[in-house]
């Protein structure tokens, strides 16, 4: 397994701490772990996956959930805040593309 220890971590403590560049979205099993590799091969230090959440971030999950419920269930609000508290540790975002939507489009809406 890639991931050798759990890390707690509450992401609702954290904020943006280097800028988004690249998100690679595609859909599962199409490659996305090895684009991850290859970017972080490219310099990109912390590029996040959704194996994150079932390995090294499993709390992680919580934030999910909190995004997926406000997108689909409209229970509450998941923002650029939010956003940027779950992926803020990361210059690459890769994920399933539905689950992003709703982060690219405030991301291009609000930021330079």
């Amino acid at each position: 397994m890639e991931y050798d220890t759990e890390v707690d971590i509450d992401r609702k403590q954290c904020r943006r701490v280097v800028p988004m560049k690249v998100l690679a979205l595609g859909c599962g099993r199409t490659g996305t772990k090895s684009l991850k590799r290859a970017l972080q091969i490219l310099g990109y230090e912390d590029t996040y996956h959704m194996a994150n959440c079932s390995g090294k971030y499993p709390r992680d999950c919580e934030m999910w959930i909190e995004a997926l419920e406000a997108k689909y269930d409209g229970k509450g609000t998941f923002g650029l805040e939010q956003w940027d508290q779950l992926l803020g540790h990361c210059m690459v975002g890769r994920s399933d593309p539905q689950s992003h939507k709703q982060f690219i489009v405030l991301t291009t809406n609000s930021r330079p």
